[in-house]
């Protein structure tokens, strides 16, 4: 059925100015609530009346306060006063008759107009909803300036946790910073330690070398600093080529026992362990 919406606008505008839906009204509207679903309203208001229909949060709606000194307004800003005032009465009344299952977006979103034309007339018009049912974005029975009270209480935490949230965060990244700094520093100590031994064997000749070995084989504990020292030891080992499956294998030496040389050979040397 084609609904003429001008015609629709004006019924909703005098169940507004009477503050009654009746159950005739009702009947009228069933069909084809004044809601969020109902783009053509939407459309024809943005059209034909120039109305901004942009959506406001319940926390923009507790931002506005009443100004100090009344405005001047001209008649033609009475007229879209009245209108706008009377057109979202009439929405929230056909939604409250309706068993308020309608949406109560479509009321919020005319606000955005009211409060840019008069917001001492928004926030009276906001009250009359609060003790008129009130709706998803208004809190019934909690005038505006005690619901924005609230609302502040609970924006000044939000913030105060969100700060807390962000020191917190900046702690933790500060103490991860720290970490890579020392992680950094430590590996730059072993690199420099694993490469000081590295050339310091380089140097030694084989029985040198299997005496450093020995010097450091069977002693307890497994410090880092010994870690990369049998690393690099290791290494020295595969260069020069000797057969040391006795103390270790391709993954690295064990120092448990100490060693002798015979040819390229590695072996354990028994009288030295025996007499450790």
């Amino acid at each position: 059925m084609s609904i003429n919406y001008n015609e629709y606008i004006n019924k909703i505008i005098e169940v507004g100015k009477k503050e009654l839906c009746t159950s005739q009204d009702l009947d009228y509207f069933l069909a084809n609530l004044p809601d969020v679903g109902n783009r053509e309203l939407r459309n024809t208001l943005q059209r034909d009346y120039k109305i901004d229909t942009s959506h406001i949060t319940r926390r923009e709606f507790l931002a506005f306060d009443h100004k100090i000194k009344k405005q001047s307004l001209s008649d033609t800003q009475k007229k879209i006063i009245s209108f706008l005032t009377n057109l979202i009465k009439g929405c929230h009344l056909i939604e409250l008759r309706y068993g308020g299952f309608g949406s109560a977006t479509n009321i919020c979103n005319l606000f955005a107009s009211l409060f840019g034309a008069d917001v001492n007339k928004a926030i009276d018009l906001y009250n009359w909803i609060a003790f008129n049912g009130g709706n998803y974005y208004i809190s019934p029975n909690i005038a505006h300036e005690e619901a924005r009270k609230v609302e502040q209480c609970v924006e000044k935490s939000r913030i105060e946790k969100l700060l807390n949230d962000q020191k917190i965060c900046s702690e933790a990244i500060a103490r991860r910073k720290n970490k890579l700094y020392l992680h950094a520093k430590k590996s730059n100590g072993t690199r420099i330690l694993h490469k000081e031994c590295k050339e310091m064997f380089q140097k030694m000749d084989d029985k040198q070398l299997v005496k450093t070995f020995n010097k450091e084989a069977g002693k307890p504990g497994w410090l880092s600093s010994k870690r990369y020292f049998f690393s690099a030891m290791h290494k020295e080992f595969e260069i020069r080529k000797y057969d040391y499956s006795v103390i270790g294998n391709k993954k690295g030496l064990f120092y448990a026992k100490k060693i002798k040389l015979v040819g390229n050979k590695i072996v354990e040397n028994a009288r030295k362990n025996k007499v450790s």
